[in-house]
């Protein structure tokens, strides 16, 4: 078997089109893009590339990545210029240097990106200069209108490179991994060399407005020639190993970290590699070459080998990572190799797709697990219902958000789908459904009414509507049965029209409630409300004035009462009755209401109303509406009066200033009183007309024409539009007349004199004094006590004096009395008497008596046995003149005049001895002589009386009458 040099090995294209090394630097990115276009998905597109809006743009990209990974893998130099150029420099025939620059350039004010090829003599050196833009043999212009394309490069241990403005080659910081050679990690020739683009056109899809251009150069560190080639091969005699191959290449389901549900790591299965004596060393190793490169993973394999296979594991192969497995062979340490090659992509696993309704009902929230350890992409798109596609994100994060118009996923089932990309590498798309649910609404609120109900909007979310549907039933008295009539159509209709609810009925209306989404027609569940309209029984009232409630005023109380029948609601439902007076006339009263809740029965019911004011005229109303529930009202009105009170006058009487007449208040509201007046005597209410508002008034007749006379007195109240008419009558008496005093009498003669007396106070005004007198006296002894009219004289103004004008007896009693009255011109009040005292009427004094007794005595004998004899001491009338003969009566003749009698009188008698004695006249006498006769001298007064003992003076005393009384 020929020894190959490493070289060889390397260019060595076994039928590729390019060689391995050229292969694995030929492997770009995979992109991965979606764009929407008019609702629907454009899906992944080719390997290499994906097909986008602006087809140039997308081939522009994928040109520049073949040619720049061909101009890569075939330098010999690469020559870093700042950040934004690279010479790929190849030896050529005639020791040349071809130089290829990759730079960018400017075409109408746009960036472009130009390669410019020239060939210069000499072999390629890192200092072989690189041409300007547009300065090359051959020049073209792949990408137009991109921004500055940014250059990286990283050495064989994955150290990145940094080429400063003249080509000058520094390694960056970094700590070297220990699986990496320190000669890889120090080398400062480029490995990977990547080329980042980017479109700045606006239209240019979004899947395309990125590349990243990556390709490997072929160096390696085994003999480094001092011409700059890659390697120098070195002949040997080392035994070399049979042919080697590698069989399979799968994932391992024992070794590495599991991730999306399976093992990151790779089973490499081998045969052959034998050595013809002693064992094999294999050292199986994978170098990651995409979507970055990575440290190699290996593992050795030391042993006497059959050809059987062998099978190694080893870990850190991530899922979506692509690479080169390299087997290679020896027999002896440092010996001639035996290589095996193949390239393998570590399958991504099928990601798990979660989704969730966002609160915000527009917005669906997807999450799904990873699927490497390295860098992912994945691309989400959906399907919306049954046509609608398009592309949520491509994204590295492990979540997303659909956000669609605002409604649209209401009802409709969303597919999603998730795409994980690693690098190139695609794995099996994850899909999930989700439907959005429309939201049940709130339930609507009814407002029932008499003829129907309406409802209030619901408020469905953006993309739905409101629509409604509804159904009612009756019942009316105590009737409890429920018979619903049939539902409406569903529509937007928030009304219910023509249904009347009957009185003492009541009507249940429901209505259900539902979002209908305008995209997929898709109903959300129903809210139900109800509600129930209660309608009262029609109403009657008659009305009255209260006699319990109400300011009392005289005549009536300012009250009404009002009963009415109706009013009754729905099986016992209680009512909510309203009483109430609405004032019109006089104006500014104030409306009166009574409220209550009652349960309400066929019988009549009453309510009593203050505040109605006597005179007022309005409307009194009672309205029913059902108690805590909706209703309708049942009102009855009626126009009402409330009677004006006939007032009740009170004449007063007469003053000096006038006739008042007063009465109590009839009304609360203001009032005015129309009094007039007539009277017996004739005159009429001269002054009798008067409007007042206060509450008497004083009537001022003539003088003195009221006094025994009725005067009728109509006060006639007015209230707004409403009068009435109370009366009365007063007589006014005449007021006492003051009587006559100092009643007196002066004698003018015998039995004459005059009467005298003094007038009392003076009569009223308009009105006079009038006196007379009248005579009384005593006529005869037979009328004792009994006094007669004798005289009466005719009454006279202000007289004050009469003729007495006695009959003539003398020493008669006799009284007077004086009438007084008080006199006007329409009448004359009743008179009063004064009695005046007892007067006498004058005596003469009568004249002496005459003597006319027995001239001689007679004797008398002292009768047998007898002691002493009275008859002889002054004899007196029980002594008996049979008995005494010598007794002698004194009688004397006197002179009274007519109508008396003998009054007071004595006889005195003197005897011859100088005894002194008196006796009353006609007595009997009687002295005691003895044997001798003696002379007795009497001598004799009178005066004369009246029946009622009334005495005239004394009469002149006699002279003294001598008598002779014989002795016995």
């Amino acid at each position: 078997m020929r020894q190959r040099t490493t070289r060889e090995v390397l260019r060595d294209k076994g039928g590729l089109s390019t060689s391995i090394i050229e292969t694995l630097g030929g492997i770009s990115l995979k992109m991965i893009g979606t764009v929407m276009v008019g609702g629907l998905l454009v899906g992944l597109l080719g390997f290499w590339a994906m097909s986008t809006a602006s087809a140039s743009a997308s081939s522009g990209f994928q040109a520049s990545n073949l040619g720049f990974e061909k101009a890569v893998s075939s330098s010999d130099v690469v020559v870093g210029i700042s950040g934004n150029r690279v010479g790929l420099l190849k030896d050529v025939t005639g020791d040349k240097c071809e130089v290829q620059t990759w730079q960018p350039g400017s075409n109408t004010g746009k960036v472009t990106l130009r390669v410019d090829t020239t060939t210069v003599a000499g072999v390629c050196t890192s200092s072989t200069p690189l041409i300007a833009a547009g300065k090359g043999s051959t020049t073209s212009e792949p990408l137009f209108d991109i921004t500055q394309p940014v250059l990286t490069y990283t050495n064989l241990g994955g150290r990145q490179i940094l080429f400063n403005d003249v080509g000058v080659a520094t390694l960056a910081s970094g700590t070297k991994p220990a699986d990496v050679r320190s000669i890889d990690w120090d080398d400062t020739r480029p490995y990977q060399v990547e080329l980042k683009l980017q479109s700045a056109d606006k239209d240019t899809a979004k899947t395309t407005k990125k590349a990243t251009l990556s390709a490997f150069t072929n160096v390696d560190n085994v003999t480094q020639a001092t011409d700059d080639l890659r390697y120098v091969p070195s002949p040997s005699d080392d035994p070399i190993p049979g042919p080697l191959r590698i069989r399979d290449v799968s994932r391992s389901t024992t070794t590495g970290e599991v991730i999306g549900g399976v093992r990151e790591g790779v089973s490499v299965t081998f045969t052959g590699a034998v050595c013809p004596t002693g064992p094999t060393k294999v050292n199986i190793s994978y170098t990651q070459q995409s979507p970055t490169t990575a440290p190699a993973r290996n593992t050795v394999v030391n042993a006497v080998l059959t050809g059987a296979d062998t099978t190694v594991q080893f870990d850190g192969v991530a899922n979506g990572s692509s690479g080169a497995i390299d087997a290679v062979a020896t027999c002896v340490t440092d010996g001639i190799a035996e290589r095996a090659n193949t390239l393998y992509t570590q399958p991504i696993p099928a990601t798990q797709l979660t989704v969730v309704q966002n609160p915000e009902e527009n917005k669906h929230d997807l999450a799904w697990t990873a699927v490497s350890s390295l860098p992912t992409s994945f691309a989400v798109s959906w399907l919306f219902g049954a046509e609608d596609r398009g592309v949520i994100a491509t994204t590295s994060d492990l979540t997303a958000q659909s956000t669609n118009s605002s409604g649209y996923n209401y009802g409709t089932t969303s597919t999603y789908t998730v795409v994980a990309s690693v690098g190139e590498v695609t794995g099996p798309p994850a899909s999930a459904t989700i439907s959005t649910a429309v939201p049940a609404p709130v339930a609507t609120k009814i407002t029932p009414a008499s003829t129907g109900a309406s409802w209030t909007v619901v408020t469905c979310p953006f993309g739905t509507k409101a629509e409604y549907a509804s159904r009612y039933h009756q019942q009316v008295g105590t009737d409890t049965s429920v018979n619903w009539g049939a539902k409406s159509a569903w529509s937007t209709t928030r009304t219910l029209t023509g249904v009347t609810t009957p009185g003492y009925g009541r009507t249940t209306v429901e209505v259900d409630t539902r979002c209908l989404a305008h995209y997929s027609g898709v109903g959300s569940t129903t809210a139900t409300s109800s509600a129930e309209f209660y309608q009262p029984e029609a109403v009657a009232l008659t009305v009255d004035r209260s006699t319990a409630i109400g300011t009392v005023f005289k005549g009536g109380r300012e009250g009404a009462q009002v009963s009415y029948t109706g009013g009754r609601c729905y099986n016992g439902t209680s009512s909510n009755v309203e009483v109430a007076w609405q004032p019109s006339m006089p104006t500014g009263q104030k409306k009166v209401t009574d409220i209550r809740a009652l349960v309400l029965t066929a019988s009549a019911q009453t309510a009593d109303l203050g505040g109605v004011a006597n005179g007022a005229d309005g409307s009194m109303s009672v309205k029913a509406t059902c108690s805590n529930v909706t209703s309708g009202s049942a009102t009855k009105a009626s126009a009402y009066t409330q009677p004006l009170p006939k007032p009740e006058p009170v004449v007063d009487q007469p003053s000096s200033i006038g006739q008042r007449v007063s009465w109590l208040a009839v009304s609360s509201l203001f009032t005015t009183y129309n009094v007039q007046w007539t009277s017996t005597n004739g005159l009429t209410g001269v002054e009798g007309g008067s409007d007042t508002t206060s509450l008497s008034y004083i009537a001022r007749p003539v003088a003195g024409s009221v006094y025994g006379h009725t005067a009728t007195y109509v006060v006639t109240p007015t209230v707004g539009n409403n009068t009435s008419e109370g009366s009365n009558s007063a007589f006014t008496p005449w007021p006492a007349t003051s009587p006559a005093t100092s009643l007196s009498w002066t004698a003018n003669g015998v039995s004459a004199g005059t009467f005298n007396w003094t007038n009392g106070a003076a009569c009223p005004a308009g009105t006079t004094k009038h006196s007379s007198s009248m005579l009384n006296l005593k006529w005869n002894t037979a009328a004792v006590g009994v006094w007669a009219e004798y005289k009466v004289s005719a009454f006279a103004l202000n007289k004050t004096t009469d003729p007495s004008g006695t009959v003539n007896l003398q020493g008669y009693p006799f009284q007077y009395k004086v009438s007084s009255k008080c006199v006007s011109a329409w009448s004359e009040s009743q008179f009063v008497d004064t009695q005046s005292p007892t007067f006498y009427n004058t005596w003469t004094t009568p004249a002496a008596p005459v003597y006319n007794a027995y001239t001689g005595w007679k004797k008398v004998e002292q009768p047998a046995g007898s002691i002493y004899d009275i008859c002889r001491n002054h004899g007196t009338s029980s002594c008996s003149v049979s008995a005494y003969g010598n007794s002698i009566q004194l009688q004397y003749k006197t002179f009274c005049p007519t109508g008396s009698s003998l009054g007071s009188n004595n006889v005195h008698a003197r005897s011859w001895a100088g005894s002194h004695f008196d006796l009353p006249m006609n007595s009997w006498d009687g002295w005691e002589t003895g044997r001798v006769n003696q002379h007795v001298y009497y001598q004799a007064q009178y005066a004369c009386k009246t029946p009622w003992g009334n005495q005239s003076p004394l009469s002149p005393a006699t002279a003294e009458y001598a008598v002779l009384v014989r002795g016995w």
